[in-house]
């Protein structure tokens, strides 16, 4: 057993290495092309010293190279400080986000260095959040010289707690205009509690542990309902009247698009169609929408809706993005059977379902 444990032990180092060796050739790869439009983005050469490839990736069937590039200072990342780009033939093609060019004049710490701690800076997001933690924080991590720091799930989360150290950019109206004004050190605390559906993400003050600010991950809509919102102008549907005439009869006929290949070539929703958003916006009644995705000025992804991780396909209300199920008990646990099943069989989906109430819409509308 000792002997087959340690020949095991070479080829998984082989292994990591391999894996290693083509991320830093992605990364290098795809620094050389933002190089050679430094003066197109704008970017000096002590600009190209302050950012990290935080993703990169190249889409085979197009031959375009998407690079995320993030803006750092003192090996610090900043947050929300991103250019989004496109190469093409290694050429710029595409080219969104913007970076701060006067960050070593706003910095509320010089040094970079955090006076306060990753430990403190979590007992004060989950304080802030009305979370209270049953066990103490464990460190079980830290990467990057003590930028990133894992702690365990202090019996409050779903989730291990982490704490990231970042740049954070304030804001504030001059004349009517949002402008950066102070960059403060900060911890990023992400904590998923146990009790809600939230996936907050806590900015703390890394010098005297205010609260800066914070998102949540989880989008809670709410368009209200005919019966309580009477003013807004709803469709019929959303009073559960039925379409009877020739016109809106047509209005939801689809054609079916003959295939046979081995993995989902068309899916077929009813939807709120793109660009409204909700039944009250103009165009918001819903209308059936086959391969939504490709409404988007150059498509709105490379996967589709029913497309997940390594390529799986789902015969249900789950994807790459979003696996949409009804929670009625509050417990974050999906399966098949609280999902919305394709009334037609891969490779080709169909998801047209009667809409009884508004609050029923929210349950089929899904999109990613």
């Amino acid at each position: 057993m000792r002997k087959i444990f340690l020949s095991i032990l070479p080829f998984l180092f082989s292994v990591f290495l391999v894996n290693a060796q083509f991320k830093n050739a992605d990364e290098n790869a795809a620094l050389q092309l933002v190089s050679t439009s430094k003066s197109i983005l704008g970017l000096s050469a002590e600009d190209l010293k302050n950012v990290m490839v935080s993703n990169t990736y190249l889409d085979n069937a197009t031959g375009i190279r998407m690079v995320y590039l993030q803006q750092t200072h003192q090996g610090i990342p900043v947050y929300n400080q991103m250019l989004v780009l496109a190469f093409k033939a290694d050429k710029l093609v595409s080219n969104a986000g913007a970076f701060n060019h006067s960050l070593e004049k706003l910095v509320n710490v010089k040094s970079g260095m955090p006076s306060v701690s990753a430990e403190g800076a979590v007992q004060s997001a989950l304080s802030d959040r009305g979370l209270h933690a049953t066990q103490m924080a464990v460190v079980l991590n830290r990467k990057d010289n003590g930028q990133k720091v894992e702690f365990s799930n202090m019996g409050v989360s779903r989730e291990n707690i982490t704490a990231q150290l970042m740049w954070v950019p304030i804001e504030e109206s001059i004349n009517n205009v949002s402008t950066i004004t102070k960059v403060h050190l900060a911890w990023m605390v992400y904590i998923i509690p146990r009790t809600t559906p939230d996936y907050w993400m806590v900015r703390v003050d890394a010098v005297d542990n205010r609260i800066l600010g914070m998102d949540n991950y989880t989008d809670y809509d709410n368009w209200g309902s005919p019966e309580v919102n009477s003013s807004l102008n709803y469709p019929a549907f959303a009073f559960g009247n039925k379409q009877t005439n020739s016109s809106a009869k047509n209005l939801f006929e689809f054609k079916k698009i003959v295939d046979d290949p081995t993995v989902v070539t068309t899916a077929t929703y009813r939807v709120i169609p793109f660009p409204a958003e909700a039944p009250s916006f103009a165009n918001g009644a819903h209308a059936l929408r086959t391969d939504p995705w490709l409404a988007a000025a150059g498509n709105a992804t490379t996967l589709k809706w029913n497309t997940g991780a390594a390529a799986t396909d789902y015969d249900y209300t789950r994807g790459n993005n979003v696996w949409a199920y009804q929670d009625q008990a509050n417990n974050n646990t999906g399966s098949i059977a609280k999902s919305a099943s394709s009334t037609t069989a891969l490779p080709n989906l169909t998801f047209n379902f009667s809409i009884n109430s508004v609050s029923d819409m929210f349950c089929k509308f899904w999109a990613s």
